[in-house]
């Protein structure tokens, strides 16, 4: 009896342990179950999110494009009316009719109403040849003087209906902006008109917003249509033009000059106009945003076709919004993100199995990237060690070497007798010599500006004094090409570090002696201002193209030429100029043309901080 009682306590025991490892597991599976699907949940809220504001992101993107491109059109065309104004604004005979017109009876207006038409006939037909509407000439009180587009149409007080005149005639400024008209509406450059100094009233040159249209089309395949509000219109035009316009197939709350047609859909989208304007339609949410006068761009589909509608309201000089130019596109970019998102996810998914495995590979990665990094910074140390002895034991013996290769063939030069090839020997000799000194310079200065050896220390100098000391080191090799070395800096205080001043001068008198050809020239002229000095270098040299000019200040770019007289170089000391610059918080810049010279000039600040 005791023993069947300690087998059933221990198949309760057994049993109780085995529900508890069966429990146990079940959590597990069911915490890694629920994990799993919190993390793909997570995904798919995550991705649709993102792909909702992926969607409004390329929307934003399409009203901004065509914001920038009808703001780039505006002020394109305002070449054309200005260059018209500048013209006529000194035009004897405009400006005296417009000074006989102020004070002119109506039956003397008219007469001079047809002179000025006559006169100015053929500058407005060649306005209109480049898609200009109007030419409209107005009084100093705001009356119409002559409409080129109506030249029968005269006399009429444009205070109340053109703020644009009125604020042109009263400020004497031009003003540029979109205005409703008593005829037609556009976007109008309205200018003040003087006589012997009087003011006589204004002109204004107008352009129609088809021609805006079809320019904004030029950057964006799209299809554009330009629509006014209707109340506009009909408070605003003079009753017998009213049918220059028709009601919008859009909306009857717009109207549409009838010059302008409905855009052809079919050609540039695929998608027939007609259907168009019934999927929009459909939409009343759609409309009725659209008829708030807001700049957006609103995704709708035409026969399963993803399209989109970019609406630019115009508004007039009082800021209020009268007019709409819509934008109708493909947008493949909500098919195409809607795939890329699913891809996406699912590439979320596997990388998420892949992780522990990474995890690893990476911890192993990051060892061996210690010690690389440890063997990186002890080449480093060795690198600066080596230049360090470079610096200590050859620039010295290189530098006296270059200066007895030029008293040896200064000292040849001067001596009878001695065969021609010996001082062309000298010649090479003292010029290589000369040429390793700078290198070995240059390369030293370099390298020390990069480990951070050389520390700017400005101070104020006399920058003339300078000058002079370093056309004295220059002027054999400007002798020898009978380059005129000039120095216009005299007066002239600059705030820089004395070594670095008088590298970045030598540096650069001794390249524009370089590429100047015999009987040229270099100066050096200066200018102080409240941001600091500008040093200017000129030379009348061989100059650069403009790729030469980007290529000669990039460290990675071999930019090095062949002197005037094959002098070679390396361009490395242009490079040390630029980063001893870059030190004092200055800039160095380049202004050169072929055949004519080149010019450094060299911004050194007064007290920005210093690097």
């Amino acid at each position: 009896m005791s023993e069947n009682n300690e087998t059933s306590s221990t198949s309760l025991v057994e049993l109780r342990a085995s529900r508890n490892v069966i429990r146990s597991l079940r959590f597990r599976f069911v915490s890694v179950v629920v994990s799993y699907l919190l993390a793909i949940a997570v995904i798919v809220s995550a991705m649709f999110f993102g792909y909702q504001s992926q969607i409004h992101l390329r929307l934003d993107e399409r009203t901004r494009e065509i914001e920038v491109a009808y703001e780039t059109v505006i002020s394109t065309l305002a070449a054309a009316p200005e260059l018209f104004y500048s013209q006529i604004a000194v035009d004897e005979t405009v400006t005296r009719l417009m000074q006989e017109a102020n004070n002119a009876p109506d039956n003397e207006l008219a007469r001079l109403n047809r002179e000025l038409f006559a006169y100015l006939e053929r500058d407005y037909n060649t306005l209109q040849r480049q898609d200009f509407r109007q030419l409209h000439f107005h009084l100093r009180d705001n009356r119409s003087f002559v409409r080129f587009h109506r030249p029968d149409t005269f006399g009429d007080d444009l205070t109340d209906a053109r703020p644009t005149v009125r604020l042109t005639n009263t400020s004497l400024v031009p003003t540029y902006a979109f205005e409703e008209g008593r005829i037609y509406n556009g976007f109008r450059y309205v200018f003040p008109m003087f006589h012997q100094g009087d003011h006589v009233g204004s002109v204004e040159v107008s352009m129609n917003y088809r021609a805006i249209v079809s320019r904004i089309r030029l950057s964006r395949p799209a299809a554009f249509d330009f629509v006014m509000d209707r109340h506009v219109v009909e408070d605003m035009v003079f009753e017998d033009e009213l049918d220059n316009y028709e009601i919008s197939c859009f909306s009857d709350r717009f109207l549409r000059e009838t010059e302008f047609q409905a855009p052809d859909t079919g050609e540039i989208l695929g998608v027939d106009f007609g259907c168009l304007l019934e999927d929009v339609h459909r939409s009343r949410s759609l409309v009725t945003r659209l008829e708030s006068f807001s700049a957006a761009t609103m995704p709708f589909s035409v026969n399963g076709t993803a399209m989109a509608i970019s609406a630019l309201p115009i508004r007039n000089i009082s800021g209020e919004a009268v007019a709409y130019i819509f934008g109708y596109t493909r947008f493949e970019e909500s098919s195409i993100l809607r795939g890329l998102f699913g891809f996406i996810g699912l590439s979320m998914v596997l990388l998420t199995t892949a992780a522990s495995y990474l995890y690893f590979r990476i911890a192993e990665a990051h060892k061996r990237l210690v010690k690389l990094s440890v063997s990186l910074h002890q080449t480093i140390q060795e690198k600066d060690r080596f230049f360090a002895i470079v610096s200590h034991d050859l620039r010295g013996p290189v530098g006296s070497l270059a200066s007895l290769a030029s008293m040896l063939r200064e000292d040849l030069q001067g001596i009878h007798g001695v065969p021609a090839n010996v001082n062309e020997i000298a010649e090479v000799v003292a010029e290589g010599a000369a040429n390793s000194s700078q290198l070995l310079n240059d390369l030293l200065d370099w390298a020390r500006s990069q480990r951070g050896d050389i520390i700017c220390k400005p101070e104020h100098h006399d920058l003339s004094e300078i000058v002079n000391q370093q056309f004295a080191i220059v002027r054999h090799s400007a002798h020898e090409k009978s380059i005129t070395l000039e120095n216009d800096a005299s007066g002239t205080s600059v705030y820089a570090d004395d070594y670095m001043l008088r590298t970045i001068i030598r540096n650069l008198v001794s390249n524009a002696i370089k590429f100047t050809p015999e009987g040229g020239a270099v100066s050096i002229a200066a200018s102080d201002g409240p941001a600091g000095t500008i040093l200017s270098v000129t030379d009348t040299g061989v100059g650069m193209t403009e790729q030469q000019q980007r290529d000669v200040l990039d460290l990675t770019v071999k930019s090095s030429t062949k002197g005037t007289r094959a002098e070679s170089g390396t361009g490395l000391g242009l490079k040390v100029c630029q980063e001893f610059t870059r030190k004092h918080g200055g800039t160095i810049s380049i202004g050169s043309e072929p055949g004519i010279g080149t010019t450094f000039d060299v911004f050194f600040p007064c007290d920005k901080p210093l690097r």
